[in-house]
């Protein structure tokens, strides 16, 4: 799945946590560090570094736009 629909999952427009549920947490965390190797957060229990995750997102943004 892609990162941009993982992330929109997981985040409302104001960058707010949505109450999504934890397999989404890690599935946005693996997509994540496997794209840009930020660390993101606990693959097992889903808990997010949620400033890594903002941060890792917009590498991944800036990377897609440099690099399509």
């Amino acid at each position: 799945m892609e990162i941009t629909t993982l992330y929109e999952r997981v985040f409302d427009e104001d960058g707010n946590i949505k109450p999504c549920g934890r397999k989404k947490c890690i599935d946005l965390i693996m997509a994540l560090e496997q794209a840009t190797n930020i660390p993101c957060g606990d693959k097992n229990t889903g808990y997010m570094s949620v400033e890594n995750v903002k941060r890792a997102y917009t590498q991944y943004i800036i990377n897609s736009q440099t690099n399509p």
